[in-house]
């Protein structure tokens, strides 16, 4: 019920009771008398303060009233439609203030207060809210502007800009520093207000503000435009000075000293002569430049310059201190000898040093670089060696060096010899490249010749072959291939192969690689080194062996054997069934046969078969004795004998060479005692050769190691034959 009709009603019921009474009580009414305790009475609505968004808090006041008081106020929040009606109440909502919350989005509210005294009670309701929103975050919509001027000692200015939010953000402010692209930009301590006095540190760089709008729905932040680079005028931070050598007809030169202000000042300048306390300076007429030529007119004053900053702000000026007196200038006088110093050794740089000199600052200095003989009494100039430095090269080996130094001022010049250096060693430099000499291919052996080296003797040599990919590259040491010869084996198949030479003497080391050889071959057709020969006598029943056979090839060649039975003139041959070992037992059958075998080397590159030569005719069995003799020279000369007598159970093996450079002349040249199966020495004590034409006698007198006995073979040799001439014991 609103509170227009309560009031009519009790109005009416006072009326209705005032007709019933009796007149004297009617009468009494008007009266005056003191009056009933009155009902409240609204004056004026309720009202409420607040913002209608959600999470934000409406505070209700209760209105004006009459009637007695005092007054006891209770409150009902309703939420309402849109339009304001249709509202109910809103649950527990009963206090004086109320926290807006999500339902009430999109609605509105009000509050019904209700008045009440010892009277009676009375309710008012408050006009409706606009309709509740929900909260939103500031956002800006117009970025913060500055004003002032951006110069040293003003004062900046930030506005806000503009922003959207609910509830309306508040404000604070931070005052960036940035370099001078406007990059770089750091928070200026303290520098939080809306107003920021530009300082000393800003100069140069450019200035900002960063504005920060916060409300219940969050904060956020905007930067405003950046001002142009703080400009100021100029401020001398560090005196200007004078360098150079206070002497007649040397430059002096002005140093600007240190200055702030921007735009960067320009300078000029006005040297100054003063006395020799340096007071009572006057401008030198036309000396305005940076630098200033001494003349004798300065000698025994001193001077001094005085520079001037200006730029587009204003203007400022600095003094430097007076220079020392001005003295006369005096030509250069060397006092101690120049120096040389570095390492004596080729490769290394030698420097000199320009002794001490007396004269007029500043001196400058000019080298001549000479090599003298290794007894240092002549010397001549290197061509182009006229630096302070000096690298060593080959040619000055075992030679001495000094280093003519001019120094040079402008009253004159002076030139002064080191002395000579000790004779100049070397570490072993490589003039000549090492080279591999062989065929790169598999089984065989490489061989490594070590180049041409200079250097201080001695110079000792190591070896590493190395084994590489087909194109050359990656090479790796071959473990133990520290020799100069190789033998290629399997895994070098594909590979090249270099050798890496280390030279080494006192001074140092110095490696130098071999040319790569081609890609190693991976199969080689074997090839015996040495022709196969038969070692033994041939008689029946003895027992012929092969001599040791050693045949090259990749893979590594595998040996066969065929004993064949020949004719007496070794013209036909034929195969000796189950005799494929390097020995053979010589049967009753071979008598008046000749011997010889086939050696058969395989491998997967092929086959070669190499028979030897034929035995002689075989012997029956007898007690005389037979010379066995076979050819093994592969070449006319020299021509290798190999002769075995049999004696009993003693076997004499003798090897004898026809003498290259005498061609009828045989010599010993190893001698094997074989005696029941156990080898001993023979010592020849007598060899005496007798040649005829191409027919030698050979006359040996001999003592085997195992015997006391001393014996006496006779022979007779060819160039393709010995054979027994005589037999007797002595």
């Amino acid at each position: 019920m609103g509170f227009g009709l309560a009031q009519t009603a009790v109005a009416g019921a006072r009326a209705v009771a005032c007709s019933l009474a009796v007149g004297a009580a009617c009468a009494g009414l008007a009266a005056p008398v003191a009056l009933a305790d009155s009902a409240p009475l609204n004056v004026s609505p309720p009202t409420f303060s607040g913002l209608a968004i959600q999470g934000q808090t409406l505070t209700a006041s209760s209105g004006s009233w009459a009637g007695t008081t005092p007054f006891a106020f209770a409150y009902q929040w309703e939420r309402c439609n849109q339009s304001g009606v249709a509202c109910t109440s809103i649950a527990s909502a009963t206090g004086q203030t109320y926290q807006v919350v999500a339902a009430d989005v999109g609605n509105t509210l009000r509050v019904q207060v209700s008045a009440s005294n010892t009277a009676g009670s009375a309710q008012m309701l408050s006009a409706a809210t606009s309709t509740v929103a929900a909260p939103s975050a500031p956002a800006n919509t117009s970025a913060p502007t500055l004003s002032g001027s951006a110069q040293l000692a003003q004062t900046l200015t930030v506005s806000a800009g503009s922003w959207s939010g609910e509830p309306a953000p508040t404000y604070t402010y931070q005052w960036q520093r940035c370099d001078s692209a406007g990059a770089n930009c750091t928070n200026i301590a303290g520098a939080n207000g809306q107003s920021y006095t530009t300082a000393a540190t800003d100069v140069g760089g450019r200035l900002q503000a960063i504005v920060t709008a916060t409300n219940s729905a969050g904060s956020a932040s905007s930067a405003s435009e950046q001002t142009v680079a703080v400009t100021s005028p100029p401020s001398e931070t560090a005196v200007p000075t004078v360098s150079g050598s206070p002497i007649v007809n040397q430059a002096l030169a002005a140093s600007n000293g240190s200055w702030s202000g921007l735009p960067a000042p320009t300078f000029s300048y006005q040297w100054q002569r003063c006395d020799s306390a340096g007071a009572n300076c006057t401008n030198i007429a036309g000396a305005t430049a940076q630098s200033y030529l001494l003349t004798s007119s300065d000698v025994t004053r001193r001077l001094r310059v005085v520079v001037a900053a200006a730029n587009s702000l204003g203007s400022a000026g600095g003094t430097s201190s007076p220079t020392a007196v001005i003295g006369a200038a005096l030509a250069p006088s060397n006092t101690s000898h120049p120096t040389i110093s570095g390492s004596r050794v080729l490769g290394q740089t030698l420097s000199a040093g320009p002794g001490t000199w007396t004269g007029t600052a500043p001196i400058s200095y000019a080298y001549q670089w000479q090599l003298c003989t290794s007894s240092g009494t002549r010397c001549t100039n290197i061509s182009g060696a006229s630096g302070q430095t000096y690298l060593l090269v080959a040619g000055n080996f075992d030679r001495r060096l000094q280093v003519l130094v001019t120094a040079s001022n402008p009253s004159g010049t002076g030139s002064h010899l080191s002395e000579q250096t000790s004779l100049i060693g070397s570490v072993p430099v490589s003039t000549g490249q090492p080279r591999i000499v062989g065929t790169p291919l598999a089984g065989h052996t490489l061989s490594l010749g070590a180049g041409v080296w200079i250097g201080s003797a001695p110079i000792s040599y190591g070896y590493q072959w190395q084994r590489c990919d087909s194109s050359g590259s990656n090479c790796q040491n071959v473990p133990g291939a520290t020799t100069i010869h190789y033998p290629l084996r399997a895994d070098d198949v594909g590979a090249i192969i270099q050798a890496v030479v280390t030279a080494q003497n006192y001074l140092g080391t110095a490696s130098r690689a071999t040319p790569p050889t081609a890609p190693v071959a991976g199969h080689a057709k074997p090839a015996l080194i040495a022709p196969p020969a038969i070692l033994g006598l041939p008689r029946n029943g003895n027992l012929l062996e092969l001599n040791t056979i050693t045949a090259a090839g990749f893979p590594t060649p595998t040996l066969g054997y065929q004993w064949q039975r020949c004719t007496r003139n070794a013209t036909g041959c034929f195969d000796l069934h189950g005799t494929t070992t390097s020995r053979y037992r010589i049967r009753s059958g071979d008598v008046g046969h000749t011997l010889r075998a086939l050696v058969t080397a395989t491998n997967s590159a092929g086959q070669t078969v190499v028979p030897t030569g034929p035995t002689l005719v075989v012997e029956s069995a007898t007690s005389r004795l037979v010379l066995a003799t076979r050819v093994v020279g592969l070449r006319p000369r020299p021509i290798r004998l190999t002769l075995i007598e049999l004696r009993g159970p003693v076997n004499l093996s003798l090897w004898l060479e026809l003498d290259a450079s005498h061609q009828r002349y045989w010599r010993p040249i190893t001698k094997i005692l074989i005696a029941f199966g156990a080898r001993a020495t023979i010592d020849i004590l007598r060899f005496q050769v007798h040649p005829r034409q191409n027919i030698a006698t050979i006359s040996i007198r001999w003592r085997a190691s195992s015997s006391n006995q001393v014996t006496t073979s006779s022979y007779l040799a060819s160039q393709s034959s010995l054979l027994p001439r005589n037999l007797r014991q002595g």
